[in-house]
């Protein structure tokens, strides 16, 4: 990934030649990443479908359907589900 035109570091804009010597850390997972299924899993404990990049399961009876920046939560009860939007809210700004 490149720098891109306009970055300032230490108050300063940098040229082509000088924005070759940074990289970029990336901070957050962004869509349709290869590691998107590691975070699920890292952060919130989901385990990854065989099946299906987008599906997701927490090991019990719920499922977790993700696509791009819109998701499914499928369980037998509401009460389930709502355990587990407010496991999902501590650990990212949700709407629902």
């Amino acid at each position: 990934m490149k720098i891109p035109a306009g970055f300032v570091v230490a108050g300063k804009t940098l040229d082509e030649q000088e924005r070759k010597k940074f990289a970029l850390k990336l901070e957050k997972n962004l869509y349709g990443q290869k590691q998107a299924g590691r975070v699920w899993y890292l952060k919130l404990g989901f385990r990854a479908s065989k099946y299906a990049e987008c599906l997701f399961y927490d090991g019990s009876t719920i499922l977790f359907i993700v696509y791009t920046d819109d998701s499914i939560l499928m369980g037998p009860n509401q009460k389930e589900i709502d355990k587990l939007v407010k496991k999902i809210r501590n650990v990212f700004k949700i709407k629902d």
